[in-house]
């Protein structure tokens, strides 16, 4: 049995095994396993002279971009738990999230700023960060048991409840599933999920762990049958992972197998009922 470690040194582990693979992609922006870690390990010492550090949460509010796979794996790495949230969230929605959580910092882009209003937590403008600060993270101190991430609820029927996820949580699922997809280096993951959602970041940690390449989709793209089937068509797309209801809107369009991934697809089936 492979010993459950924290998340971020799946990561790291991969890094060292393939430094030169790309690991994400975003319209024509890429980042080798090399950069991925040396600019998260420089954002995460940044964060830790904030006060980064075990089960101290971190708001994560940016768009899918390069910058969105950097904040996370910089906070994970500054030894700190990340709260994902979704950037047309309305301002009381990431209030109630930032408070509730007793978020410290806030990890965020400039154009995004408004939605944080007065909340008192640190701001870092991950946009306007000096990637070129010869900066080192100091040692985490984060184990297995310490929190990796607090994902809220959709409130949908009634207060939106924080779930806490521990590191030998997360790097369960990364383990169990590797094995039951029979994830290998090289593929291509698509993520087309909000990482404010459970499956946007169950779809990031196997394709980083593993050695592929994480492709964020943004939130236009992932929307439409026509600008998706483009995306799989220009990039070859081995894993998608995807919520059933969102997988057939995007297949009502003329040709349902253009948006459909050449080797795994991993999406849940409602049970029948008796």
């Amino acid at each position: 049995m492979v010993p459950v470690s924290c998340l971020h040194e799946l990561i790291e582990a991969q890094a060292r095994r393939s430094p030169h693979a790309t690991a994400v992609a975003f319209e024509g922006q890429r980042l080798t396993y090399a950069e991925l870690e040396l600019r998260a390990a420089r954002l995460a010492a940044h964060l830790q002279e904030l006060g980064a550090g075990p089960d101290v949460r971190v708001g994560l509010l940016v768009e899918r971009s390069l910058e969105m796979a950097l904040g996370l794996l910089a906070i994970l790495k500054a030894g700190a738990a990340y709260v994902p949230i979704d950037p047309a969230y309305p301002p009381e929605r990431v209030a109630f999230m930032l408070s509730d959580a007793d978020a410290k910092l806030v990890l965020t882009q400039g154009s995004l700023c408004e939605k944080l209003g007065d909340h008192c937590a640190v701001q870092v403008r991950i946009d306007e960060f000096d990637w070129n600060l010869p900066r080192e993270p100091l040692k985490g101190d984060a184990g297995p048991e310490n929190l990796a991430y607090v994902i809220y609820t959709s409130g949908s029927t009634g207060r939106p409840k924080g779930v806490a996820i521990e590191h030998r949580n997360i790097v369960s699922y990364v383990l169990g599933v590797t094995e039951r997809l029979r994830l290998e280096p090289g593929m291509a993951h698509a993520t087309v999920s909000t990482i404010a959602a459970d499956l946007g970041n169950t779809v990031i940690f196997p394709a980083l762990a593993t050695g592929g390449c994480l492709h964020v989709i943004s939130q236009e793209r992932a929307e439409s049958h026509a600008l998706l089937s483009e995306y799989f068509a220009r990039e070859r797309i081995d894993v998608l992972k995807i919520v059933p209801s969102h997988l057939a809107a995007l297949q009502s369009g003329k040709d349902p197998q253009a948006v459909m991934p050449a080797r795994r697809v991993a999406s849940a089936s409602r049970r029948p009922t008796a």
